[in-house]
C-alpha cells in the first residue's frame, strides 16, 4: 500500500520502568516525555536505539484495553504508520478486508495529531498515524496543547472530535448549538459515534438531554449502533423522554436494527406500555430470527400482560423434539395478530395423542394441528442399505402408519391438520450409482411423498408441508446431526424461522385472516420507472432484465384471483399515460378487465383506499397495499394502519418472493364463489352504470332480474359457510366467529336451523351471500347470526331471509321473532337490520342487544323484485 512509513512498534506491558531497563541493555533511550491518552485508556513512552522506535504501553486505572495481551502474555500490540491522508489511507485499508475498531481521533502523543486503529484479516492490529504538515519536535505539554488548539481552531471538526474523547457532554452541547453545520453527514456521524461511546451512567439528566437535543437535530447522521449502546449503558429510569423520541425516530429509519429494538423493548416495559413493548418483541424476533433471539422473546412476553389479539390454539405432535421451533411458531403467529396457545405433545407420541381419547391433544382442541414424523424414525432401517423391495415395503408401512393417525384425527376433529413430508438425514448408499441400476433413495422418498399428498388430499382439510422444497430454499442443510444425537432435534437451528413461517401460511387462513384484495402501485411497482417522464416505450418492462423481474411479478399477481384474492390500482399518474401502457403495452401481464378498481390520479393514496373500499363494499381492513415508495407506505400506515402494508425490498427481483410469502394471501380452500369474485365485481360496475340510467330504486332493482334460494346448511357448502362466518365482519349482526365442528354439530340439532341463501341476478351469480342461525323455541325463534357479503348489500337480499326465518317460524307455531345484535366498531351496515324490518330493542345484556318482533297478524315481506326459486346454482 503506498504513502505509508513506518513510525513504531507498539509492545504491551504492565510496568513501563521494568520493560524500559530491558530495552536500555539493546542501546534503547527514552524519546519524549511520558503521556497520558484517556481516550485510548493508556499511559505511554518511546524508545529509539539501533532498531525500531518502540512505544511502551501500560494500561490507566480501571481501562482494559491491553487486557487481552496481557493475559496471553503477548507483548507485541501493534505496528504504527505514518500517512499523509489519513482519509485516503482509511479507505485503502478498509477496502482489504481490515476492519476499523477505533476511529479516527486526536492523540495526546502525537500533538493532536489524529489516529486510527484497523484489525486486518490476519488478526494483525495496525496504527495509521496522521503525518505532521510542519515538522515539529516532541516538545513540552503546553507546545502539545497549543498544537492541538491551533489545528482544531482551524480545523471544526477535529475540535468536535476531540472533545467527544474528552468531554462527551461539552460535544453534544456543541453540536446542539449549531457547531457541526457545514460538516458532511460522515463527518458528523462519526463524531457522534465517538461521543456516544464515551456514554455512562455518570452522566447528569442535563447532560442526557442536551445530548438526545444533538442527536434529534442531527437525525440523519445518528449512529444506530452507539446509541443503543448508549442507552443500554442507562438505567431505565434515567433515559430522558427526548432521548426516547429519538430512539423511535431511528428506528423509522432502521426499522430492523436489533440493538435499537431491544433499547425500545427495555424503554416501552419501563413506561407500561404493554402493546408497544409486545409490538418491538415482535419486530426484534423478525429482525434477528435467531434461536437466542426468539427465546429471549417469548421469555420477555411471558412476564408482560398479554396483548389484545386473535387467540388460537396450535398443536405440535412429531417423532423428534420439536420445542426449540416453540418460540418461532410463537413468533410468527404474533406477527398476524394471533396470541397462540401452543400445546406440544409429548416426545414421540404423536400416534397416541391423535387415538386416544384421553390424550391431551383431544382436550386442546386445536384449531390447527401440525404433525411432523421423520421417516428415518419410521424407518430406522434407512440409516443402512435396504433393496427396493425392501424400500417399498417399508414406505407403504411408513404411509400407512401416518394415516391412521390422521384419519383417527379427522374423526374426532374437522380443523386443519398440516403433516410434513418426508425426507432423510441420510444420502442414498449406493452413492453415485443411485438410480443406475436400483431404485434411487430420492425417487423413493419423491413417489412417497406424491402418495402422501394424494391420500391427503382425499380428506377434508387435510394438507401436506414440502418439507423438502423448504429445505432446498434454505442454506442449512436437511439435519441437525449433533443435536440428532444429543437431543433427539432433527430440525437445524436456521430452518427453525422458515418452518415456522410455513405454519402461519396455515393458521392465518384459519383464523379468518386472508385478505380480500390486493392494491397496486403502477411506477417502479408493476414496471420500472415513471411513464410520466420515460414515456411508455421508455419503462423498464419486457422478457429480459431490466423488466422481467417486473413481468415476473404481475404473473404471480394474475394468479391471485383462483385464490379469490382480487386485484386494484392505486397511483398517482397521469392517467392517460397510464392507461397507454395498461392496455398496449406487449409485456404487460395485467390488463385493465385483471382489476376491480382503477385509482389513478393525484389524491393522496389513503383517501383512495378508502374511495376503492367503498367501491367494492369491503372494509380498508381487506386490504393489502403494495408500493414501493417507502414514504407512501409509511403515510399508509399512519393513515390507515387496517390496511396491511408490505414491506417492499429494493430490489424488484425479489418482489414476488415477498407476496409469495404473506401467510395474509393463503386460503385453506378455494370455493366456486371465490374464483368468479373478478368477474363479479364487473358485473357490479355494469349494475351501477345501469342504474344511473334508470328512473328510480325500485325500478332498477326489477331490472336486475334477481333470483335467490334458501335453503338449510348441508355437507357440501359447510366449508364455505364456515368460511364466510371467518371472513365477514361489516353485515354481520354478531360477528361470532362459528367454525366447521360447531356448525356441523348444529346442522343436526333439531333445536337449530342454519340457513344459507344463494343469490343470482341477470349480470353474474353471487354464489352463496349470507347465512343465518334461528334458535328454535316453542312461542318464538331467535336469530343468533345473520351475515352477508357486502357485494349484495342495498339488493333486498337480507330482507329476503328475514322473510323466510319468519315463514318458517310462524309455519311451526311461533308467534315471536328475536333478533341479537353485538355493535363493533366494523358492523355498522348491519346496525338498523332489525330496526328497518319492524323490530324494537327489549333489552342489552352482557353487551349483546335483544330485538324482538311479533309475527301476528303481519309477517315480513318478501321483496316483490326477488324472485324465491330453486335454479340458482
Amino acid at each position: 500500500m503506498e504513502g505509508l512509513r513506518f513510525h513504531h512498534v507498539g509492545l504491551a506491558c504492565a510496568d513501563l520502568d521494568a520493560e524500559e531497563r530491558v530495552f536500555a541493555r539493546l542501546g534503547y533511550t527514552r524519546e519524549g516525555t511520558d503521556f497520558e491518552d484517556p481516550a485510548q485508556g493508556v499511559r505511554g513512552r518511546f524508545l529509539v536505539g539501533s532498531g525500531q522506535r518502540v512505544e511502551l504501553l501500560c494500561e490507566l486505572p480501571n481501562a482494559t484495553v491491553l487486557r487481552p495481551w496481557l493475559r496471553k502474555g503477548v507483548k507485541m500490540y501493534h505496528v504504527a504508520y505514518e500517512v499523509a491522508d489519513l482519509a485516503t489511507a482509511d479507505t485503502a485499508v478498509m477496502a482489504v478486508g481490515a476492519r476499523r475498531v477505533v476511529a479516527p481521533v486526536p492523540a495526546v502523543a502525537f500533538s493532536g495529531r489524529c489516529i486510527a486503529f484497523y484489525m486486518m484479516p490476519n488478526g494483525f492490529l495496525v496504527e495509521l498515524i496522521e503525518a505532521p504538515s510542519v515538522s515539529a519536535g516532541w516538545g513540552s505539554a503546553a507546545d502539545v496543547l497549543a498544537t492541538a488548539a491551533r489545528r482544531a481552531f482551524e480545523e471544526p471538526r477535529r475540535l468536535l472530535t476531540a472533545l467527544a474523547v474528552v468531554d462527551p457532554a461539552a460535544c453534544f452541547r456543541s453540536i446542539a448549538s449549531g457547531a457541526a453545520t457545514g460538516l458532511s453527514r460522515e463527518a458528523v456521524t462519526s463524531i457522534l459515534a465517538t461521543a456516544l461511546s464515551q456514554v455512562g451512567p455518570d452522566m447528569t439528566a442535563e447532560d442526557l438531554e442536551t445530548a438526545a437535543a444533538a442527536l434529534n437535530a442531527n437525525a440523519n447522521a445518528v449512529p444506530p449502533d452507539e446509541l443503543a449502546r448508549a442507552i443500554s449503558t442507562l438505567a431505565l429510569e434515567r433515559v430522558p423522554a427526548f432521548l426516547t423520541t429519538v430512539l423511535h425516530a431511528q428506528l423509522e429509519r432502521h426499522a430492523t436494527h436489533p440493538g435499537l429494538l431491544r433499547a425500545a423493548v427495555a424503554l416501552a416495559i419501563r413506561a407500561g406500555e404493554t402493546d408497544r413493548a409486545h409490538a418491538f418483541l415482535t419486530r426484534l424476533g423478525l429482525a434477528e430470527p435467531t434461536p437466542a433471539t426468539a427465546a429471549f422473546v417469548r421469555t420477555t412476553r411471558g412476564r408482560l400482560p398479554e396483548s389484545g389479539g386473535l387467540p388460537a390454539r396450535v398443536a405440535l405432535l412429531s417423532s423428534f423434539t420439536v420445542a426449540q421451533l416453540v418460540p418461532f411458531v410463537d413468533l410468527m403467529c404474533r406477527n398476524l395478530g394471533v396470541v397462540p396457545k401452543i400445546y406440544v405433545a409429548p416426545f414421540n407420541s404423536w400416534m397416541r395423542e391423535m387415538v386416544d381419547e384421553g390424550a391431551g391433544l383431544r382436550g386442546f382442541n386445536p384449531h390447527v394441528a401440525f404433525l411432523s414424523v421423520a421417516i428415518d424414525d419410521l424407518v430406522p432401517e434407512l440409516v443402512g442399505f435396504l433393496t427396493p423391495k425392501e424400500l417399498a415395503a417399508a414406505g407403504e408401512e411408513a404411509l400407512g402408519r401416518v394415516m391412521a393417525a390422521v384419519e383417527r384425527f379427522r374423526g374426532w376433529s374437522r380443523e386443519p391438520v398440516v403433516v410434513h413430508g418426508f425426507h432423510s438425514a441420510f444420502r442414498d448408499p449406493a452413492g453415485v450409482l443411485a438410480g443406475r441400476e436400483l431404485l434411487s433413495r430420492s425417487q423413493w422418498l419423491g413417489e412417497l411423498n406424491a402418495q402422501l399428498a394424494e391420500r391427503l388430499r382425499a380428506l377434508p382439510g387435510c394438507y401436506m408441508l414440502d418439507m423438502v422444497d423448504l429445505l432446498s430454499r434454505v442454506d442449512a442443510g436437511v439435519d441437525a446431526a449433533k443435536m440428532r444425537h444429543l437431543a433427539a432435534i432433527r430440525l437445524p437451528a436456521a430452518v427453525l424461522p422458515e418452518v415456522a413461517r410455513a405454519y402461519a401460511r396455515y393458521v392465518a387462513p384459519r383464523m379468518g385472516l386472508t385478505r380480500k384484495c390486493v392494491v397496486v402501485d403502477l411506477d417502479n411497482t408493476l414496471w420500472g420507472g415513471i411513464v410520466g417522464e420515460d414515456g411508455p416505450d421508455g419503462i423498464r418492462l419486457g422478457h429480459t432484465s431490466p423488466g422481467s423481474e417486473y413481468v415476473e411479478f404481475q404473473q404471480f399477481l394474475a394468479m391471485l384471483p383462483q385464490r379469490g384474492i382480487i386485484l386494484a390500482v392505486n397511483s398517482k399518474n397521469n392517467v392517460d399515460d397510464a392507461m397507454q401502457v395498461i392496455q398496449h403495452h406487449e409485456a404487460m401481464v395485467l390488463r385493465e378487465t385483471a382489476f376491480s378498481a382503477l385509482r389513478i390520479n393525484w389524491l393522496p393514496k389513503p383517501e383512495n383506499m378508502a374511495s376503492i373500499a367503498e367501491e367494492l363494499g369491503i372494509g380498508v381492513e381487506s386490504f393489502v397495499f403494495v408500493d414501493d415508495n417507502p414514504d407512501e407506505r409509511r403515510l399508509m400506515r399512519h393513515a390507515l394502519p387496517q390496511v396491511l402494508t408490505v414491506e417492499m425490498p429494493r430490489d424488484p427481483a425479489l418482489y414476488r418472493a415477498t407476496l409469495e410469502a404473506l401467510p395474509e394471501l393463503q386460503t385453506l380452500e378455494v370455493t366456486g364463489e371465490d374464483r368468479s369474485r373478478v368477474g363479479q365485481y364487473r358485473a357490479k360496475r355494469e349494475r351501477e352504470q345501469m342504474r344511473m340510467t334508470t328512473i328510480s330504486l325500485e325500478e332498477y332493482l326489477h331490472s336486475l332480474g334477481i333470483r335467490v334460494m334458501i335453503a338449510p346448511c348441508s355437507e357440501a357448502n359447510l366449508s364455505r359457510v364456515a368460511q364466510l362466518f371467518q371472513r365477514t365482519n361489516q353485515f354481520n349482526v354478531t360477528t361470532r366467529r362459528h367454525d366447521a365442528p360447531l356448525l356441523a354439530r348444529r346442522m343436526t340439532d333439531p333445536g337449530w336451523r342454519l340457513y344459507t341463501l344463494r343469490a343470482g341476478d341477470r349480470f353474474s351469480d353471487h354464489g352463496l351471500v349470507a347465512i343465518a342461525i334461528a334458535r328454535l323455541g316453542i312461542s318464538a325463534w331467535t336469530v343468533e347470526s345473520f351475515l352477508m357479503s357486502c357485494r349484495v348489500i342495498g339488493y333486498g337480499i337480507e330482507t329476503a331471509l328475514l322473510a323466510a326465518i319468519a315463514e318458517d317460524a310462524v309455519a311451526h307455531g311461533a308467534t315471536r321473532l328475536d333478533g341479537e345484535f353485538v355493535p363493533t366498531k366494523k358492523n355498522q351496515p348491519a346496525r338498523d337490520l332489525y330496526e328497518r324490518h319492524g323490530f324494537a330493542m327489549r333489552e342489552t345484556i352482557g353487551g349483546v342487544q335483544q330485538w324482538e318482533r311479533s309475527l301476528a297478524p303481519v309477517s315480513i315481506a318478501f321483496p316483490a323484485w326477488i324472485a324465491r326459486d330453486s335454479d340458482v346454482a
